[in-house]
């Protein structure tokens, strides 16, 4: 079935030119397909896991699934951070249960899975900051967008824990460039292993600035059509002419780096509802329709 898998290189999702050039490019953009599949099916191919800084960019119900086996493979208990919006009882999220709920940030996190319930405020980002260094125990979930930013500084210390997700629905409105350290969403994507997206909304040249680029091998064909006619020869009391013409083809091929995707494709993906799934450490990407 694997092999089946890793076979399916290029994306079918899409309508590529069948000519046999297209066909070596899109075999070098190292692209697999893995068409409609579970979430714990796409975790277990990608290579992805809850040790490394990963970001879900989409729909919170569609980083439920992928949420919930990150969860499982993790030897930690997790603790997820959002504001009331996130995570009231009629969110998607509630259903991403713990066994306690909190409104306040500790330095040290109760045993078990929890929800921490945030207002959003200065106060609130110090108190993370403080905090959060020492939150080692935990497999930390942070929804970004509603309410709550990461700036450098707190991009700083989720790294040096290094077992976070964070959630965003919108990645513009996720990031926060505090005075003297500017923070973008292409920083923010940079410094992540692993890049899900089922939508990125206007972030999405962020997302191609940061996705490999691949050999694009660029042929371009030339045609010249020349005509001549020659000086007249005398033959008896006619003159003829040696009229010509011909035509010549020509090609040249020339190698250019080019993101594996385009803007075009990028939105055909999302409108088709597939998720892109990068994983940093290995350079590879995968398209996938995730079922549940």
């Amino acid at each position: 079935m694997n092999k089946k898998i890793y076979d399916a290189v290029g994306i079918a999702l899409l309508s590529f030119p069948t000519t046999r050039n297209n066909k070596k490019n899109n075999k070098r953009r190292n692209i697999t397909d893995l068409k409609s599949t579970s979430a714990a099916h796409v975790i277990s191919v990608t290579g992805i896991g809850p040790e490394k800084p990963l970001i879900f960019c989409g729909k919170y119900n569609k980083a439920i699934p992928v949420v919930r086996q990150l969860i499982k493979k993790s030897s930690r208990p997790f603790v997820i951070l959002g504001t009331e919006s996130n995570l009231r009882e009629d969110s998607c999220l509630h259903l991403i249960d713990g066994e306690w709920k909190s409104n306040t940030i500790t330095p040290v996190l109760p045993e078990g899975n929890g929800v921490m319930i945030l207002h959003p405020g200065t106060q609130t980002n110090l108190e993370l900051k403080e905090c959060l260094p020492a939150w080692d125990s935990h497999l930390i979930i942070l929804c970004l967008g509603n309410g709550l930013q990461v700036d450098q500084e707190l991009l700083n210390l989720l790294n040096s824990v290094g077992h976070y997700i964070l959630l965003s629905e919108s990645l513009n409105r996720s990031v926060k460039s505090a005075e003297g350290t500017k923070l973008t969403a292409q920083d923010l994507l940079s410094s992540m292993e692993y890049i899900i997206v089922s939508s990125i909304g206007t972030a999405g040249k962020d997302l191609l600035k940061v996705l490999p680029d691949f050999e694009y091998e660029k042929i371009m064909n030339t045609m010249d059509f020349s005509l001549h006619q020659d000086a007249p020869i005398r033959h008896g009391g006619d003159h003829h002419h040696r009229n010509g013409g011909g035509v010549h083809f020509g090609q040249t091929r020339s190698i250019e780096p080019r993101c594996i995707l385009t803007q075009e494709e990028l939105t055909k993906l999302q409108d088709a509802n597939t998720m892109i799934i990068h994983n940093a450490q290995n350079s590879h990407t995968w398209v996938a329709r995730v079922t549940s």
